[in-house]
């Protein structure tokens, strides 16, 4: 039913071992296991079942389809209960070496939902937000490493060039405004004036 579980069977540090801690790896994110994997995560859970393969295999399968993949009715209908705990292991993997693809998801995700008119889309849509809104946190607490990683460094190396690069980082400009703190200020204006390597077109005050 599915193409591959993120390593359900390796233990926490063995799978983090393989995947090198990169959000996204290890599994398969096409549109048929993003609407099969709810599905197995509430049959693994079942009073019958309590199978502990399948259930962790299907919560890492939900945090590797942050983005579009959660834009389903499926993923929709979950417990709130169940929909927090993704949540929770998103905000593990919400680190300055996935900050950017995971940015980048949810851009692509609240895109999607701006033509959805259904019920479940609300669900989604702020679940997305509220994973956004701790990937703006990161990008502006780390922001020094944030902008060392190769996600971004190739994304200025090509000079706008690539498809949609632009849009990405008018991406990461909205989100350095929208996290953007009292607090983180001076470093994120140190990083976006001073470092040389950072050079966008225009950056928040």
């Amino acid at each position: 039913m599915l193409h591959g579980l993120f390593h359900a069977f390796l233990e926490f540090n063995a799978y983090e071992g393989i995947t090198g801690a990169r959000w996204g790896t290890g599994g398969c994110r096409c549109r048929q296991c993003a609407r099969r994997v709810p599905r197995v995560l509430e049959f693994s859970v079942a009073d019958d079942v309590q199978n502990k393969y399948l259930d962790r295999g299907a919560r890492r399968a939900l945090v590797g389809l942050f983005g579009e993949g959660w834009c389903t009715s499926e993923f929709a209908a979950l417990p709130q209960k169940t929909r927090d705990s993704v949540l929770k292991g998103l905000a593990k993997r919400t680190t300055p070496a996935n900050v950017f693809p995971l940015l980048f998801a949810a851009q692509h995700a609240l895109r999607k939902l701006d033509s959805a008119i259904d019920a479940w889309a609300d669900i989604v849509r702020e679940m997305v937000s509220t994973a956004r809104k701790a990937i703006d946190e990161c990008i502006v607490r780390e922001c020094e490493t944030c902008f060392e990683d190769t996600e971004w460094v190739t994304l200025l190396e090509g000079d706008g060039v690539g498809f949609g690069d632009s849009e990405r980082v008018a991406w990461v400009m909205e989100s350095l405004k929208r996290g953007m703190s009292e607090k983180y200020a001076g470093i994120v204006y140190q990083v976006c004036h001073i470092r040389p390597f950072f050079q966008p077109p225009s950056c928040p005050p």
